[in-house]
């Protein structure tokens, strides 16, 4: 009895609607704001820090891409597929970092869901102001929140015109998010293993060791698992932003399977969906799909089926 009364992670959203005022309305004024609010956080580095890119002057566009990486990513693990999508759209681009990630590995000790929440919505509502519709394109645990946005979206008060999820995260793979939600584990598991490797080879060069981590303190991975539970189960009742999936089917990282009941889910509220399943080259990565570093030649064909997508009638 007291073993299943034990402590568990859980995810608590954000004020959602207040994050906004946090943002400026000019979008001219919107670097200098961004650049601080990253210093404030200690992401100096400006290979991974978030950034806005203008696709011509400091003014709104008729599309926005707004891009978000997944959990222990960066930006520029899945570059240059948003560069190339906000090319395609003639529209500015907002490249999200999410806390924690691209400064140090035991930088994520302090994030938690709510930071990654968090971190999504102000860049939701930043990104409100570069374009009249925003394209949310979001890679793995950065799809699971653009998912979350855009059933927030009438409290955001955005204009999302589309979601674009990249092998996005609503279950990883294995046996290990069972283990980790069991009453207890975010005591025990942390004082047995508190950092979690996920790759055991020394990166090919620097730019990939700033780029992605190898390891992350454990407790980060309890806080994923929450956050991807909490958002797996909401309802969506308010979720109308048409949805393409593109997936790999032998992903190793994340439960196919539970993204296809996250589409079938989308349809049977109505959600307009579509989706590109991709068969990898041997030599590609079969989770970071359409990156410039692992996986170049799918770059093309999804941006095309990208743009279709968002261009559509």
């Amino acid at each position: 009895m007291l073993f299943a009364l034990g402590p568990r992670t859980s995810a608590s959203e954000p004020d959602v609607a207040a994050l906004s005022s946090l943002v400026p309305d000019n979008p001219a004024k919107l670097p200098a704001w961004l650049a601080a609010r990253e210093r404030a956080a200690g992401a100096t580095d400006t290979f991974t820090a978030a950034r806005i890119r203008f696709a011509d002057a400091a003014v709104r566009t008729r599309y926005v891409v707004l891009h978000m990486h997944g959990f222990t990513g960066t930006r520029q693990e899945s570059a240059p597929l948003a560069d190339s999508i906000a090319d395609r759209l003639g529209a500015n681009l907002f490249d999200a970092r999410l806390a924690g990630h691209g400064i140090t590995p035991d930088s994520m000790r302090g994030a938690v869901s709510q930071s990654w929440m968090t971190d999504a919505a102000v860049a939701l509502a930043a990104a409100s102001r570069l374009g009249d519709s925003v394209v949310i394109v979001g890679a793995s645990t950065g799809g699971t929140l653009a998912s979350w946005l855009a059933a927030h979206s009438l409290l955001t008060g955005s204009p999302i015109a589309a979601v674009v999820l990249i092998s996005p995260n609503f279950g990883v793979a294995g046996s290990i998010p069972t283990v980790l939600r069991l009453p207890w584990m975010r005591v025990l598991v942390p004082r047995l293993m508190p950092r979690f490797v996920l790759d055991d080879q020394p990166p090919p060069n620097s730019e990939f060791e700033r780029m992605a981590y190898a390891w992350a303190p454990v407790s980060a991975l309890f806080h994923m698992i929450a956050l991807v539970d909490h958002i797996s189960a909401m309802p969506l009742d308010h979720y109308r932003a048409r949805t393409l999936l593109i997936q790999n089917r032998d992903d190793p990282v994340v439960d196919v399977s539970k993204v296809e009941a996250w589409m079938a889910r989308l349809r049977s509220h109505g959600v307009v969906t579509d989706e590109m399943w991709i068969t990898v080259a041997a030599d590609e990565n079969p989770h970071v799909l359409a990156s410039g570093r692992t996986a170049a030649s799918q770059i093309v064909p999804v941006t095309s089926r990208i743009e279709a997508f968002v261009r559509a009638p």
